[in-house]
């Protein structure tokens, strides 16, 4: 993996991608994953790893910020960033002129409409941008292949939800501020403080869905869940 850092030290870990996809799909899941290291493995994580098994595979290497035109593609890109307290794994990075396009690869079918994305997806690849723009690269967009369809579509991420992928980002980082403090002080919050924290202020419906909670035998022991939508899951692993 290629590794792109800057320098900005901070106590904490960065955020991977990834966890602010979970943070914007169930808070409550982002905490147990990331900051609790809570996790079990079921069909549709299997389903992910399959069909990320080519690019999980280093190949090629990202071309130099300054010579970016008409590189060939490389996958398996891995960029960090202490500024911008980030970090992310981009699955193929293409180049469309002096531009570089990061290319994410979904189990599933795109979601009918004009977005072909999920909140928790496009945010994912906001922070991949974000990650791509801090180490120096112009950005031509994103892109995202799925596999039930074997199609590629074109995402257009605007400044708006980059600010709005930085934002959560920061969220995400103040959940686990606020965990080193309580272990500090001897006191382990309880599931039901850390969800009355990072849900009871987040009115997306994205927030919280209960379903990745039934799935994962580790939340057995967790608070009551919502009743289970009857709106199609994303394919966000």
């Amino acid at each position: 993996m290629t590794v792109v850092e800057a320098t900005d030290p901070d106590p904490l870990p960065l955020v991977p991608a990834r966890i602010v996809n979970e943070y914007v799909y169930c808070a409550r899941l982002a905490y147990l994953e990331w900051v609790d290291h809570r996790f079990t493995d079921n069909a549709d994580t299997e389903e992910g790893r399959y069909v990320h098994r080519r690019v999980d595979r280093v190949r090629g290497r990202p071309p130099a910020v300054a010579d970016v035109e008409e590189k060939p593609e490389s996958t398996s890109v891995t960029l960090a960033s202490d500024r911008l307290g980030l970090v992310g794994k981009i699955d193929l990075l293409a180049t469309d002129g002096r531009a570089v396009v990061p290319v994410e690869y979904k189990r599933g079918r795109p979601r009918e409409g004009p977005d072909v994305l999920w909140p928790p997806e496009l945010m994912q690849l906001a922070v991949q941008i974000l990650l791509l723009r801090d180490a120096g690269y112009e950005t031509g967009g994103a892109q995202v292949w799925f596999a039930e369809t074997r199609t590629r579509h074109r995402v257009a991420i605007d400044e708006d939800v980059l600010d709005q992928a930085a934002q959560l980002a920061g969220e995400v980082r103040e959940l686990a501020r606020r965990d080193v403090a309580r272990r500090r002080s001897s006191t382990r919050p309880s599931v039901r403080a850390v969800r009355s924290w990072a849900c009871a202020s987040r009115t997306r419906s994205t927030c919280c869905r209960g379903e990745p909670l039934r799935r994962l035998d580790v939340f057995a022991w967790a608070i009551p869940l919502p009743v289970r939508s009857t709106r199609p899951r994303p394919a966000h692993v």
